[in-house]
């Protein structure tokens, strides 16, 4: 808890960055999208807000699933210094279940 607000964290996709030679975990919150970092798999790094989306009154959350994707790696076990962020927006104005999109991402820029 957090306050008035319950904080919590889900839908965790792990990746390889071959730019940074580092795993890349990118999940969601009530609050935003957020990214972690470790070298080995097992200790992660503090995790960094990369686009807020959510409110902290929306419930369910807006975005779910978020992946990173490299189009030029064979499979999203594998990233590379940019390629997109892929999630689902959950019932958007006049439509019922969850929709498929995404945003470009770049190492070191973030997500535009």
């Amino acid at each position: 808890p957090n306050g008035n607000i319950t904080v919590f964290s889900a839908g965790p996709a792990v990746s390889y960055n071959a730019e940074l030679h580092t795993y890349i975990a990118v999940f969601m919150s009530m609050i935003g999208v957020y990214v972690s970092a470790s070298a080995d798999g097992i200790t992660w790094g503090t995790p960094q807000q990369i686009w807020q989306v959510n409110s902290a009154s929306a419930n369910p959350p807006q975005v779910y699933y978020p992946t990173l994707i490299s189009p030029e790696q064979p499979a999203q076990l594998t990233t590379s210094a940019s390629g997109y962020l892929y999630y689902a927006n959950f019932e958007l104005p006049g439509r019922i279940g969850h929709e498929m999109a995404r945003r470009k991402f770049a190492i070191g820029v973030g997500i535009t």
